[in-house]
């Protein structure tokens, strides 16, 4: 089962290995790769704030913006409702073009 946490405006996952008894996950919705784990989900979660916390002052240290999370989705829905439904398919473990696909089928369905 994979959980989401919020820091700064990006969100990541948490996910419990049972083999390793550890709890991993990543940065959602940037196109960089950013990691971290700890022994507890307390732990992984301080390391997601950390791990964002270095990601974000990497842009800054390189005067640049950082890149807006999710702001690659092939879509011209209103932020907020782009950033909902990828940590939902994220959550559900289903890719977000099925999550768009369902949602607009059950529009369509319950409007007919």
């Amino acid at each position: 089962m994979s959980t989401t946490i919020s820091y700064r405006g990006y969100d990541g996952s948490v996910i419990h290995d049972v083999e390793d008894n550890l709890y991993h996950g990543k940065v959602l919705g940037i196109r960089d790769f950013v990691i971290y784990h700890g022994d507890t989900p307390e732990e992984a979660e301080a390391i997601f704030r950390h791990a964002v916390d270095d990601y974000l002052n990497s842009f800054e240290e390189q005067g640049r913006q950082p890149p807006k999370p999710f702001a690659s989705l092939p879509t011209t829905l209103p932020h907020e409702l782009q950033v909902k439904a990828a940590l939902f398919a994220h959550e559900h473990q289903i890719d977000l073009e099925s999550v768009f696909q369902n949602a607009l089928s059950d529009f369509l369905h319950r409007a007919a």
